[in-house]
């Protein structure tokens, strides 16, 4: 995109929750958008099943869902059974995942925002493959902290290359460490 890009400013935490997420994000939209990002570089960034289930289980308001109800492990399958890994990713195979944009799409209160956040994920095994996805997610906070919150899964997050006039269109705000 041309000219400067809006930005959301997302606060910096120096805790550790369940499952090794970073977590302590106030109770704000911006924290909720900050904890959403924390969950999806956990789970994508290791792209292993069993570490997502955990993490649904950890992070979730309802973790008696069921595990088909969230769209990032069907990602995480998807990728694992397109690349031949059923044991997950091979030796010497390295994967990041960078949290690049966010959005707040609507509130109901303080305490409860449906956020998306848009990831960079580079996939390096001989050669290197990148794509952008976005995802989206109804929070809650309970207990001092951000939940992914019961009830019927948000509209997908756009999957715009960040940084573009698309993303700009889409509503995408680049990310900034506060």
């Amino acid at each position: 995109a041309l000219g400067p890009l809006p930005t959301i400013n997302i606060p910096l935490v120096d805790q550790v929750g369940e499952e090794g997420i970073p977590t302590g994000y106030p109770k704000t939209p911006e924290g909720a958008v900050g904890q959403l990002g924390e969950i999806l570089v956990s789970v994508l960034g290791s792209m292993d099943l069993g570490h997502a289930q955990r993490v649904q289980q950890s992070w979730f308001e309802d973790p008696t869902g069921s595990v088909e109800s969230w769209p990032v492990l069907g990602l995480i399958q998807s990728f694992l059974t397109a690349g031949k890994m059923p044991a997950g990713l091979p030796p010497g195979a390295a994967l990041t995942v960078i949290p690049s944009a966010g959005q707040v799409k609507g509130s109901d209160g303080d305490g409860w925002h449906v956020v998306c956040v848009l990831v960079e994920i580079t996939y390096t095994f001989r050669d290197q493959a990148r794509l952008a996805y976005g995802h989206c997610e109804r929070m809650t906070w309970v207990d001092g902290r951000w939940l992914i919150a019961e009830g019927a899964h948000p509209v997908p997050g756009p999957s715009t290359w960040p940084g573009t006039e698309l993303a700009v269109t889409a509503g995408w705000l680049t990310w900034r460490d506060a």
